[in-house]
């Protein structure tokens, strides 16, 4: 590449980079990374000059990757892992530590991530234990700061007190039994269908109702768990339909065949969030080092 500037590539750059790739939002990933609105701007355009693209495009739901940017995000998430990994404590030894690490996440977390983690546990750090908890969103900040080490979830707080990285990304699907009924391959037919959901916080709004009220639609909600968990044994045997991640087709899912969703949605992102007060704990950065290298390995 002719007059690559490397030195406009610096790790705030990669940071804010990678905050706009989770945020969707210059502004929001500047307020994370303590910028100005000026000075985020300015380290965004030093990288598209010296990387000769885009990176982001404005689209729909705000700020996405080009085909380019993509890669780049994929590449400072790298590098930036590997900084982190170089920079942990020569002191702690994983093999040697007795300790808990406990999680907070969804069945979508589990059978993505956590399932293998607990394999790199049991297998790297014989004297640590994980700890699982259910996701509590309305008390996350506290949890987090006093009992939890990570949550792991789609929809973090915002709050100065957390951190958070992008772990994955996944695509909506609709599930249903193909015993009981035929794929509801259009709009109408999913607008007609009786469907199921899982809230957390209580709502169960979502971003299905969000895109059908655009197009003056609705869906009736006939059942709604505070779980995802108890969607496939209360669905089976039923006409009714769910539409949630399509990396649990082939665990909780599995009696259940699925189609595309006949809304158009962006994929939707999975976050590792922690306490900023944990942050240089030796320990916890090896927590996140491994969950986000498992992640990678489910991403390609």
């Amino acid at each position: 590449m002719e007059n690559f500037d490397i030195n406009a590539i610096d790790v705030k750059s990669m940071r804010l980079i990678l905050g706009i790739a989770r945020t969707g939002s210059v502004t929001d990933a500047a307020f994370d990374e303590g910028l100005s609105q000026s000075t985020a701007s300015y380290r965004l355009d030093r990288i598209r000059q010296a990387l000769n693209d885009e990176i982001f495009i404005r689209g729909a739901s705000g700020m996405e990757p080009t085909v380019a940017g993509a890669r780049i995000i994929e590449t400072f998430s790298r590098v930036l892992d590997e900084l982190e990994y170089l920079g942990r404590s020569a002191a702690f030894e994983i093999a040697e530590a007795t300790r808990d690490f406990v999680v907070a996440a969804t069945a979508f977390e589990i059978e993505t991530v956590l399932a293998a983690f607990q394999t790199e546990v049991m297998s790297m750090a014989p004297g640590c234990r994980l700890i699982v908890r259910p996701m509590e969103t309305r008390k996350l900040v506290a949890a987090l700061r006093d009992e939890l080490d990570i949550a792991l979830l789609s929809e973090p707080p915002k709050s100065g007190a957390l951190k958070q990285k992008l772990l994955l990304r996944d695509e909506l699907v609709t599930y249903f039994d193909p015993v009981v009924r035929t794929p509801p391959l259009t709009l109408d037919d999913f607008c007609a269908a009786d469907h199921a959901v899982a809230s957390l916080g209580g709502s169960a709004r979502s971003g299905v109702d969000l895109e059908l009220r655009k197009l003056n639609r609705k869906r009736r909600i006939k059942l709604e768990t505070s779980n995802i968990e108890s969607l496939a044994p209360m669905m089976k045997g039923t006409a009714l339909i769910t539409t949630i991640p399509s990396k649990l087709g082939p665990g909780l899912m599995r009696e259940f065949d699925s189609v595309a969703c006949p809304l158009t949605f962006p994929t939707i992102p999975f976050h590792l969030v922690w306490h900023a007060s944990k942050d240089g704990d030796a320990a916890h950065r090896w927590l996140r080092q491994t969950l986000s290298e498992i992640a990678r390995s489910e991403r390609s």
